[in-house]
């Protein structure tokens, strides 16, 4: 059901692992499909700015489905109330909206305090499977589903040139990568080494960031959480494995993964406030969470300047680091990958071995 065998001696070898590796997709991830939840926005909420505003009511008479909410603008907001009626399912945001309040930008809505349980559109197509369906990656050999992916911490660093930055990434939560398409692909399994090429339309990614270091002739020192959005993402991934006997069986381990992406465009958010995450998730409602988070907040103006920087030249920065990035995710994919290679037999995806 998952693997689709090749031959070793079949002249179309490449065109049968890439066939291979596309098979996976769907089975790599969780339910909903990418391209399903992106869609899912309020675009009329684009930019909403309220002034001298003394109170402001929102009531919810059903279920609000948030995924891309633009900025919403409140200066001088005495008193915000919003009541949630009769919701048949939690309140979900997918993706962190951003409110600035003075300038300050915070996250009242994390995913933490609300149920990450994904919902299902009336007339969608999830794909394959769904939010309810039990496959969860390979449950058969302890093969995780990549969505989402859930990096506890990756660190890179850049010594050379203008930009000379460690920069530590924590509590780190992406979705879309499961949502790749091989382009192309090339073996030499007689010394277990596979290079392909990957498309991924849309990578979102959350978590906490830790940034320390020079750019040009500038200190720079930040820390708090952030939001990202990849969109048309090709990398180059050089797998070079080996094999390996355990209990009398062969299987090929992935000793290096080289890894070379591009990114099409970039959104990002640095966040540098943190919030108070310390509540009653059994009574946690929304609006308690927005309204202790729309306290009295002390601005660091340098902070606040710094953060703007590197928000404005996030793309340079980027490019600055993208060797030590691509270093970190082949490790962490390395890592991936020999949970699904060190489970399955040479003999069951490669028929002839």
């Amino acid at each position: 059901e998952y693997i689709l065998p090749c031959n070793k001696s079949d002249p179309e070898i490449n065109a049968c692992v890439k066939r291979a590796f596309n098979h996976l997709r769907p089975y790599l991830q969780t339910g909903e499909r990418q391209e399903n939840l992106s869609t899912l926005s309020i675009t009329f909420l684009s930019t909403l700015s309220i002034t001298f505003l003394s109170t402001l009511y929102i009531t919810f008479l059903s279920t609000l489905y948030i995924t891309f909410l633009s900025t919403l603008y409140i200066t001088f907001l005495s008193t915000l109330s919003i009541t949630f009626l009769s919701t048949p399912e939690p309140l979900l945001i997918h993706s962190t909206s951003s409110f600035v309040l003075k300038g300050l930008s915070l996250t009242p809505f994390q995913t933490n305090c609300f149920t990450e349980r994904l919902w299902k559109r009336q007339g969608s197509n999830p794909g394959p499977l769904n939010r309810n369906n039990d496959h969860r990656g390979i449950p058969e050999i302890d093969v995780p589903p990549i969505e989402p992916m859930n990096i506890p911490r990756m660190a890179m660093e850049n010594g050379n040139g203008a930009v000379r930055i460690r920069a530590v990434f924590s509590n780190m939560t992406a979705h879309g990568a499961s949502n790749y398409t091989v382009l192309s692909l090339k073996t030499d399994l007689d010394d277990y080494r596979i290079d392909m090429g990957l498309e991924i339309p849309r990578i979102e990614a959350l978590g906490k960031y830790d940034v320390s270091g020079n750019i040009l002739l500038f200190p720079v020192r930040s820390r708090g959480e952030f939001t990202a959005i990849f969109q048309d993402v090709t990398a180059v991934a050089k797998l070079h494995g080996k094999e390996v006997t355990m209990d009398d069986k062969k299987y090929m381990k992935v000793e290096k993964l080289l890894v070379d992406f591009t990114l099409g465009n970039i959104i990002n958010k640095l966040l540098p406030w943190r919030i108070n995450k310390k509540s009653n998730h059994r009574n946690c409602s929304p609006c308690h969470s927005i309204i202790n988070k729309l306290l009295p907040w002390r601005i660091n103006k340098k902070r606040e300047a710094m953060n703007q920087f590197l928000n404005q030249n996030a793309n340079e920065i980027i490019k600055e680091m993208k060797p030590a990035a691509a270093h970190s995710i082949g490790r962490h994919f390395k890592e991936f990958l020999n949970t699904a290679f060190l489970k399955i037999p040479i003999n069951v995806w490669l028929l002839d071995a």
